[in-house]
């Protein structure tokens, strides 16, 4: 975890604008502040979707310095598909059965797919193919990585 930690802050450091690395350390901090204090927290589900949405910022201020307001929206959609995540797994661990379908796993695939979907509204169409082959595979790989 420390080397991939560094490794991110190293190439922060190259990007074009120095208030990326500040915000990586902040995307650091809350990835270490949910590790420490998600059991049993309240709030984690924030922590962790707050974890999504600093991706999206750090990427724009390393390259930009600043954060356009589409970025904004994609991330903004992120925090709330993650904070339904969370909530869900939490709701599944409550119940006395599981769904008969895999809802989390489900879901964490189509993070992807929501990030595909915003690309191709914002960007590009060709977008929605990343989101859609991301989920795919994400998909596929929980056969050996569960993600539920």
């Amino acid at each position: 975890t420390l080397a991939l930690f560094a490794a991110g802050l190293g190439l922060l450091a190259l990007a074009p604008d120095p208030l990326g690395l500040a915000a990586g350390l902040l995307l650091i901090l809350a990835i270490v502040a949910y590790d420490l204090r998600h059991k049993n927290n309240p709030l984690s589900v924030l922590i962790m979707a707050a974890c999504r949405l600093l991706v999206f910022v750090v990427v724009a201020l390393a390259l930009t310095g600043g954060v356009p307001p589409p970025v904004w929206l994609a991330g903004a959609l992120q925090f709330a598909w993650v904070v339904l995540v969370s909530l869900t797994a939490r709701h599944e661990n409550r119940r006395s059965t599981p769904w008969p379908f895999p809802v989390i796993p489900a879901m964490l695939a189509a993070i992807s797919l929501v990030d595909g979907l915003v690309m191709a509204g914002l960007v590009a169409l060709p977008w929605l193919a990343a989101g859609v082959a991301g989920a795919a595979l994400t998909w596929a790989g929980q056969r050996y990585v569960r993600g539920d």
